[in-house]
């Protein structure tokens, strides 16, 4: 997460207090969760600047609102076909600020599609907790229905407030999309709980902690998707020195979902794990173990879909 839950990371304490001071007016003035979210229209770099194959992609979301994304091509390893991670980014800034949490792994084998929320980016509209859900539903399906990719082979991967979305889309899919498994990293257990969190930590937000948090839906609620997921390939990573989302999120959600691997990364920060090697390796081989074996002549793979470092054309 970002805005409310993480630009404090390497800021003054008066430039986070700032930032929740200004989320709590924005509960204020708007509610309905939208203060959770910072997006951002400008985009800094595409995957081309970090010498990545990728196709633009627009979609429309559950809704009709126009979305936009980018599919990163994976380099072969090995013979199978290469599954495909649908990625969820965090709560601020946009799918460019986020790329860096899924750049790494085309290199070992993964397709990768990332995409922006309503509002940001080059996606239309205005976000708040239930629509960038309906985003995450439209976003998989969107991917499963790819040509070249295997829809047996899809995995989903969210950071921060991407990882509490992941777990509500794909609890709410009903099966129409066989997701593989889930690793989600540093995500709120309860958007109210967090908002309630994040707006106790100062004094001047302090005796609003209860009323502001109402204000955002109690529903899509993280905790009952880990719930309802019980028995899905899923695995929890969470820094044990992440100041944006406590640690004690990632053991409720693991503790809520049957089956489920929590990974404790020591020293880490809010999102800093996949940073380490140790933690991408770890990673990777959960994600490949929960794969089933599939030739790689059982996709098809057409030319005319990748661009060599297409930039977005808006």
């Amino acid at each position: 997460m970002a805005g409310v839950f993480s630009q404090g990371m390497g800021t003054s304490l008066s430039m986070s207090a700032r930032v929740v001071v200004g989320a709590a007016l924005s509960l204020i003035l708007g509610g309905c969760g939208g203060a959770l979210f910072f997006p951002s229209k400008h985009v800094p770099l595409t995957p081309r600047d970090l010498g990545l194959l990728y196709d633009d992609v627009d979609f429309a979301s559950t809704d009709g609102t126009k979305l936009h994304g980018w599919f990163l091509h994976a380099r072969p390893v090995g013979p199978e076909a290469p599954p495909t991670v649908v990625f969820l980014h965090g709560n601020a800034g946009n799918v460019a600020n986020h790329l860096g949490g899924a750049a790494w792994l085309p290199g070992q084998g993964f397709q990768v599609f990332l995409f922006d929320y309503r509002g940001f980016g080059l996606s239309e509209g205005t976000p708040d907790v239930r629509s960038v859900h309906r985003d995450a539903v439209a976003a998989i399906r969107m991917a499963a229905a790819r040509d070249d990719v295997d829809e047996d082979r899809i995995l989903v991967v969210g950071q921060s407030i991407g990882g509490a979305i992941a777990l509500t889309a794909v609890a709410s899919l009903d099966g129409d999309v066989a997701v593989k498994a889930l690793v989600v990293d540093s995500a709120p257990s309860d958007f109210r709980r967090i908002a309630r969190e994040k707006l106790a930590e100062f004094w001047l937000t302090w005796p609003l902690q209860y009323p502001l948090a109402w204000t955002v839906p109690a529903t899509p609620r993280p905790l009952d998707a880990a719930v309802a997921l019980g028995g899905r390939r899923l695995l929890f990573v969470h820094g044990d020195r992440d100041g944006i989302v406590p640690p004690h999120h990632s053991f409720d959600l693991a503790a809520a979902t049957l089956g489920a691997e929590l990974l404790l990364v020591p020293g880490a920060d809010h999102v800093q794990a996949f940073e380490r090697p140790w933690v991408r390796q770890r990673v990777v081989a959960f994600l490949r173990s929960s794969l089933p074996s599939v030739p790689a002549d059982a996709v098809a793979h057409h030319s005319s879909h990748t661009q060599v470092g297409q930039p977005p054309s808006r």
